[in-house]
């Protein structure tokens, strides 16, 4: 037979409240006191658990290129939010709120240069980051590509696609800036394809729409059986596809 009591020979040190102990019967002769735990340590432990997660994520954010240059300025806090439009707003909003990692979880955000594409693809990943501890990666695919040229002459370039295809949330930024060869294509397929087996969170920008993506791929004839598996599995995890129709902030003024 259990029961509880409150122990006022011992008190918290936290909160000062007596301590609740658990008397433990077995039988009529042995009997056992099980002192508890103090909710409010529980709920400081919780709280030193969660400080410590989100100081180590703040680290990885600094170790995988999120505060480097001008990735550093790319918050929510920063972004001009007039010149996205309503439209963008409720879109980003609607993603990030509803992500998750056993659904269409994908995001395409295409429109011309300087619409702030890059900006908002690496606000949402460090938001995602810090708010669920999902670690991130963010790579620019044309200098992926090149680094992997590179390592093919120079064996000092290391290249781990391990990063960009297990992080649990990941930024591709600029995938149409390099045209369909299929060395390259076939990279990105099997970046997109191991992804999107294992349903994790992508983030895509472009200048291109998706049709105009598959065009542009498409060009080179001796990829395209590749171009379209890629489109395919794209759109077969997308969640919301983007489009930004902001002027180029670095023209204006």
């Amino acid at each position: 037979m259990d029961s509880k009591t409150l122990c006022n020979e011992e008190m918290c040190k936290y909160c000062g409240k007596p301590l609740e102990v658990m008397k433990l019967s077995f039988g009529s002769r042995t009997e056992r006191i099980v002192r508890l735990t103090c909710p409010c340590v529980i709920e400081k432990q919780k709280q030193d658990e969660q400080k410590t997660k989100h100081q180590e994520m703040i680290q990885l954010l600094r170790q995988r290129g999120f505060e480097s240059g001008r990735y550093a300025g790319m918050t929510f806090g920063n972004v001009n939010w007039s010149h996205m439009g309503s439209d963008v707003i409720e879109a980003v909003k609607g993603y990030m709120g509803s992500i998750n990692l056993d659904q269409r979880n994908w995001l395409y955000l295409y429109g011309d240069c300087g619409g702030g594409k890059t900006h908002v693809a690496v606000a949402l990943a460090r938001k995602i980051a810090l708010d669920r501890h999902w670690k991130p990666a963010l790579f620019s695919w044309s200098h992926y590509v090149n680094q992997v040229q590179q390592s093919w002459h120079d064996a000092r370039v290391k290249v781990d696609g391990r990063l960009i295809r297990d992080s649990r949330v990941l930024v591709l930024d600029d995938m149409d800036k390099k045209a369909g060869a299929r060395w390259m294509l076939s990279h990105l397929y099997d970046v997109i394809d191991y992804r999107y087996i294992r349903q994790l969170p992508t983030i895509m920008t472009a200048n291109r729409s998706m049709a105009d993506l598959c065009r542009f791929w498409n060009e080179n004839q001796d990829g395209s059986d590749l171009s379209r598996a890629i489109i395919s599995r794209i759109m077969g995890q997308l969640a919301k596809i983007v489009h930004m129709r902001a002027e180029d902030f670095r023209l204006a003024g």
